[in-house]
């Protein structure tokens, strides 16, 4: 059992874009533990009090990002089927790549984070009301991936429920806290 060192505290503020209409929830409280456990007999620990800022992030093209270090890390979020079609394939594809041109700009790590299922780019056209070309859409997201060196994650669950965005919010915070170098 690993044993721990006294746990340094720090403070951040999270960004969120005033245009998100669902926005992730975030802990106040996060315990990070950055040092790989199982080569240190003493794991540094880190324990960051977390508060949330809403701003317009359009100039930086993202929905989340850490105060202070919008060059380190910004994430893109994308919360359905129908919006991934309309950004990368449809109505709103031009907007969107000027939008991923602003989000990788002066970014080290760029990310998009897909908070749906996979198995719904396949659901019929008569349950959502949009006919979703699920293999073109997918051509897209992975031509876009590469285009623009975006790291890719899918959560594989649905954000509209207060639980699951704040799983999935903890899950942002704890991707973009471990991209900060003064962290490690």
């Amino acid at each position: 059992m690993p044993r721990y060192s006294t746990p340094a505290k720090k403070s951040v503020t999270v960004l969120v874009d005033s245009r998100e209409k669902l926005p992730l929830r975030f802990p106040s409280t996060m315990i990070l533990r950055p040092n790989n456990l199982l080569q240190s007999r003493n794991a540094y620990v880190v324990i960051f009090n977390v508060t949330t800022s809403v701003s317009c992030l359009s100039s930086v093209g993202c929905d989340y990002t850490i105060a202070g270090h919008e060059a380190t890390t910004r994430i893109e979020r994308k919360g359905s089927p129908e919006e991934l079609y309309a950004n990368l394939a449809g109505f709103d594809s031009a907007r969107q790549s000027r939008s991923f041109d602003k989000l990788v700009t002066d970014c080290a790590h760029p990310i998009l984070l897909l908070d749906f299922p996979m198995s719904q780019m396949w659901r019929s056209s008569a349950t959502t009301g949009v006919d979703i070309d699920a293999a073109l859409v997918m051509d897209r997201l992975l031509t876009t991936r590469r285009v623009y060196n975006l790291e890719l994650y899918w959560t594989g669950i649905q954000s509209r429920r207060p639980t699951a965005r704040h799983r999935i919010g903890e899950f942002a915070l704890r991707l973009m806290l471990h991209y900060l170098a003064d962290v490690t």
